[in-house]
């Protein structure tokens, strides 16, 4: 399996370990360290980022890029560009837009823990430009970092930290790309996609059809170790 930013992208093997390769200007290879030249020397050279990988999702435009992934069952790491807090780690405490960044850094190169999320059983990620998406085993998406267009589904806001979406929860399935996200819901019956999504519509919602049967598929196997 694979998920691609416009920098970076990101491979699972069968066994579950997560790799990357790709531009490391912001860290999003998750090495610890960054490399300020397009085509480094991670362009043809996989990285292994984590093991037990259970979802992940590469995000970015050409001026960004940001990873994120849940390891088990439970939490969400991510790494890369932070400027739109789509990492999910900063706070809303002062700052230029009411937010603060972690120690100050707009870029975290190694994973970092998503705090708000820490004990929720994630099943799906999905990352647009400058924002972020998580699906819990409950159908409830939490999205966070750039809203200006409405891509968090949520009333619009320049920048947000992680909170719950109300136009998309009840989810089967999410997917994201540029400043779009789109959620399969359950009340619909079909998809739903907010933001600016003319161009990635159709796309996105090919996707969600090939994430329902991967989710599905998941939910059961989780629920069969449960009982």
């Amino acid at each position: 399996m694979t998920s691609a930013s416009a920098t970076h992208v990101l491979t699972r093997s069968a066994s579950r370990a997560l790799y990357a390769e790709g531009d490391n200007k912001f860290g999003q290879i998750c090495t610890g360290t960054a490399d300020s030249k397009k085509g480094d020397v991670h362009a043809h050279n996989r990285v292994l980022v984590a093991r037990d990988v259970t979802a992940f999702a590469a995000g970015g435009s050409l001026a960004s890029g940001h990873t994120i992934f849940t390891t088990g069952r439970f939490g969400v790491n991510s790494c890369g560009c932070d400027r739109w807090q789509q990492l999910g780690i900063g706070g809303k405490v002062g700052g230029a837009a009411g937010y603060t960044w972690e120690a100050g850094a707009t870029a975290q190169r190694a994973p970092r823990r998503v705090a708000a999320l820490e004990g929720k059983e994630v099943v799906d990620l999905a990352a647009g430009d400058d924002h972020s998406a998580v699906m819990l085993a409950s159908g409830e998406v939490w999205t966070w970092g750039r809203g200006h267009v409405g891509q968090l589904g949520r009333p619009k806001q320049f920048v947000s930290t992680p909170a719950v979406s109300p136009q998309l929860s009840g989810a089967r399935a999410i997917a994201a790309s540029g400043d779009c996200t789109c959620a399969w819901l359950e009340r619909r019956g079909g998809a739903q996609c907010v933001g600016r999504c003319a161009a990635v519509e159709a796309a996105l919602k090919d996707a969600l059809q090939s994430k329902l049967m991967q989710n599905e598929q998941q939910l059961r196997q989780q629920q069969q170790r449960q009982q």
